[in-house]
């Protein structure tokens, strides 16, 4: 990975993880040099662009010492990016910012203030807006019920109140205390891994929001998709005949409910709490995804039905034991959602009998 820019001891670390943005993020840099708060860095971490997006960012650098652009080597995907972002940061406090939404000149200061009021408070977040590609305010914005606070003397209330009321992002893209990130697993290679970097969060600290528009989230073609969080460049490649590759990502629901439950179960909390947390998610995120839940079980069972011969053949090689190892986690992944699903382990007993 190379840099550029010169080092700074901020206050605050401002990271921006980005990939092709030249057509926003001159826009989102602009906004975060135009802070009231004026003690920060802003660590650019660029996963091998290949539009104009590095250029445009080097431009800060040079203009402005508090701007340091790095750039990996290789692709690395959208979540390896995002940790590796966080790791260089000095700063008391880090913010994280997507290199595409803009955010008020006051997002800083007014984030802080709720920071530096209360030190039981590890992640502080702003309501904010929708726009569309060219800035417009759009007219259907997130239900107020989407906002939250939590405290941290209730962390299993905490934690509940994060799975029930996370629907976009905003708290994902706040300010953090570096104490707390420090405490927090890396983001995982899932769908929802900003959900349970919030959620974690919420178990070791109090999450604030400031009650007053200061950021946007731009809505855009590219946005909340699944298609660019694996990186073609960073993962195995396999002969033609594999059909490994084609289970990355059919069973997304099922894998956040997963991640949820590894994640407690790793947590810095007592097992009573686990256990009661383990129940909450299991129940409040299978009753939301139920309808995707029950689509996806159907997926996992499709590919069993379409590849029968394969995966039956009794012949073992290197290829054939890849394809069974990744589908028996795939349907591990089902299994916990549908634990009584008498297809599912019927299919799960096929494939571990010829591994």
């Amino acid at each position: 990975m190379t840099a550029s820019g010169t080092t700074t001891n901020p206050i605050v670390s401002v990271c921006v993880p980005v990939r092709n943005e030249q057509k926003y993020i001159a826009n989102t840099l602009d906004t975060i040099r135009s802070q009231t708060h004026e003690d920060f860095e802003v660590l650019i971490f660029d996963n091998c662009s290949t539009d104009d997006t590095v250029e445009i960012c080097r431009n800060y650098c040079e203009s402005d010492g508090r701007f340091r652009l790095f750039q990996n080597q290789f692709n690395v995907g959208q979540i390896y990016n995002f940790n590796r972002c966080l790791a260089p940061a000095a700063g008391e406090f880090i913010a994280i910012r997507s290199g595409n939404d803009p955010m008020q000149p006051d997002y800083l200061k007014k984030t802080l203030a709720l920071l530096r009021d209360d030190p039981g408070m590890g992640l502080v977040y702003s309501r904010n807006l929708q726009i569309d590609a060219s800035g417009e305010t759009l007219e259907k914005q997130y239900l107020d019920a989407s906002y939250f606070e939590t405290s941290s003397d209730e962390p299993v209330a905490a934690a509940a109140t994060v799975m029930k009321r996370f629907f976009h992002p905003a708290s994902f893209f706040g300010v953090y205390r570096k104490s707390l990130l420090d405490r927090l697993q890396p983001l995982r290679h899932i769908f929802g891994s900003d959900k349970i970097f919030v959620c974690e969060a919420s178990l070791y600290s109090s999450i604030g929001c400031v009650q007053e528009v200061l950021s946007f989230e731009r809505r855009h073609q590219r946005q909340a998709s699944l298609e660019d969080i694996f990186s073609e460049d960073a993962v195995y490649e396999l002969p033609q005949q594999s059909i490994y590759a084609s289970y990355e990502g059919i069973t997304p629901i099922a894998d956040m409910i997963w991640g949820f439950a590894v994640m407690i179960s790793r947590a810095a909390i007592d097992n009573n709490a686990k256990a009661r947390l383990c129940q909450i998610s299991h129940a409040v995120l299978g009753n939301h995804y139920s309808d995707n839940l029950k689509k996806e079980k159907q997926r996992v069972l499709g590919i069993f039905a379409n590849n029968r011969e394969l995966f039956t053949n009794e012949a073992t090689n290197r290829i054939l034991n890849l394809n069974r190892h990744n589908y028996l986690e795939c349907v591990k992944r089902i299994q916990f959602t549908f634990p009584q699903d008498h297809q599912l382990s019927t299919v799960s007993k096929a494939i571990a009998g010829l591994l």
